[in-house]
This record gives structure tokens, sequence and C-alpha cells, in this order.
């Protein structure tokens, strides 16, 4: 099982589209992968997306988190796509409570622990081949839960100051938890999102982008394209909705490049053995330089 975080820490980055296409587009490459999606925001994107009604659920993340709820409890079955291609997509959302466990995780031990220890003795390696998390743009108790419980992130940008601020900010606080816990998720690459090509600035920021996280490894860019919002209505991806549009060729090769990355050997390696220097832990100082140098080129 193969554990994907898409975070930032910043909003409008197309976390929760980006989680979504992440799921189909494996699917158009291994129709038969057993897929779980999680919710760790209480905004709760995924049910929106996918139209889960309220009384569809009967648990939720908190509940698995807190009270260790087997996860067939929390778990919804969802399918979407055209009627002649429909996916399977199991889906476990957030709401409101989350908020609350956000308080209640503070007075119990190993409280940045528990989402991998409830993983463990549930077993769920066993049931799904990959988990993807749509994380919040923010840094709690919750989230260092997701963070400890994934294999790899992947870190979506926006055109502006603002997002790779936060890419910067995600990175710090993956060094900070491999010093405390000796662990760290792989970074499989900076995602580049809401590009339109057509706008100099976005031409600009796109190619400083790629030389500030060289180090991390830039994905090619998510062009923007209406159709995204058009599919999203229709309770669709955009590889059902118009499988020849802009976001859909961009989806499908990030697809296809994060499961090329998810089977190299490097990327294979134990989350627990030692990153070199080089690959993605730099120097917070040496980043920040480089942030600065991009304030003063735009």
């Amino acid at each position: 099982m193969k554990t994907i975080a898409i975070q930032s820490i910043k909003g409008g980055t197309a976390k929760t589209t980006t989680s979504v296409h992440l799921a189909s587009g494996i699917l158009e490459q291994e129709p038969e992968a057993r897929i779980l999606l999680i919710d760790s925001d209480q905004q709760s994107s995924l049910r929106t997306y996918f139209r889960i009604s309220t009384k569809e659920n009967s648990a939720d993340l908190s509940e698995f988190l807190l009270e260790n709820r087997p996860y067939q409890d929390c778990v919804i079955p969802v399918e979407f796509g055209a009627e002649n291609k429909r996916k399977k997509i199991d889906v476990i959302i957030s709401n409101k409570r989350i908020a609350d466990a956000e308080m209640k995780l503070f007075v119990l031990p190993r409280r940045e622990e528990l989402l991998r220890l409830r993983f463990k003795q549930q077993n769920l390696a066993a049931n799904y081949d990959y988990v993807i998390f749509d994380c919040p743009p923010t840094l709690n108790l919750v989230t260092y839960n997701v963070l400890l419980a994934s294999d790899y992130f992947i870190i979506p940008c926006s055109m502006d100051m603002f997002s790779v601020v936060g890419v910067k900010s995600v990175i710090e606080n993956l060094d900070a938890v491999a010093q405390v816990f000796d662990v760290r998720p792989k970074v499989l690459g900076v995602l580049p999102t809401i590009y339109d090509g057509r706008n100099n600035f976005n031409k600009e920021m796109l190619e400083q982008i790629k030389v500030v996280f060289a180090h991390l490894g830039v994905f090619e860019p998510i062009r923007i394209d209406v159709k995204i919002k058009r599919a999203q209505i229709k309770n669709m991806s955009v590889f059902e909705y118009d499988s020849e549009c802009n976001a859909a060729k961009d989806y499908g090769q990030f697809a296809i490049a994060v499961l090329s990355a998810l089977n190299q050997d490097q990327v294979q390696s134990s989350k627990t053995q030692a990153v070199s220097s080089g690959s993605f832990n730099r120097a917070p100082a040496e980043v920040h330089s480089e942030v600065r140098s991009l304030r003063g080129s735009l």
C-alpha cells in the first residue's frame, strides 16, 4: 500500500482537484487498483465533489482516528464518471468534528502517530493499493498525523508568491518531523497548478519554481481549464468529461509520472532510511535565499 499526501499550506492550489484526478488517473492506468481517498479538511471538499449526503456517512475520519472505529464503518464507496466507464473509489470524509478531534488529540500519548497506528491495527494495507490524503491548508495535529502516516508527498503550487512560500513551509515541517520522529515521507515533487501559458507572469513564475525547487523535482504544469469545473458539475473527472482537453492531458501525464516515480527503486526505498544531503533536505536558509531572489526577479 502506498500512501500519498497532497499538501500545501496555501488554499486555492487545487489540492482537492489534484487528489481526485490522481486517483482517477491511476485508475486510467491500473483499472483494478483499490484506492482510498481520505479528506482531512473540515471543509470536506471531497464530500462536495462526490455529492456525498451526510446521511450516507455513519462515521468519519475523526471517529476512525480517535475511537479506532472500523474503517469499514467510515468508508463510503463512490462511483463517478461516464455511464459506460464508471470508476469506483472509497472515500472517508471529514467535517467540523475533525476540529473537535484536534482538541482531544492533545491529551493522548503518541498523538502525532495515531493515524499511522490505526492503519496498522486495521491492516489497511491488505485492502488498498493506494491511499491518497486531501490535506487542509493548515498545520495542526491532524495534519501531522497525516504526515507521519504518509509515504510520499506531492505539493501543489499555483502561480503566485504565497504558494511558493507555502511549498517552503511544507518542506521545513517535513525536516522538523524527520528530526523528531526519524521518519520522512519522500517528496515526489512540486506540481504547478492553475497555469496559464498565455500569461507572461505565469511563464516567469513557472521558470522560477523550476529553479527554486529543482532539488525536489517539478512536475509538468496543470494548465488552467474551465472543463475542470464543468466536470465537477457533472460529477466526473476531466478524463470522462473530455479526454482531449488540456486538463485531461495534463493530469493524465501527471498520474503516469507519479506511478513511474513510485516504481523507481530510489523512491521505493524505506522512508526510515537516512535521506542523503542533496536530495530533498536543503538548509532552510538556502531556500529562503532563493525565494528572496524570486521576489526580486518578478
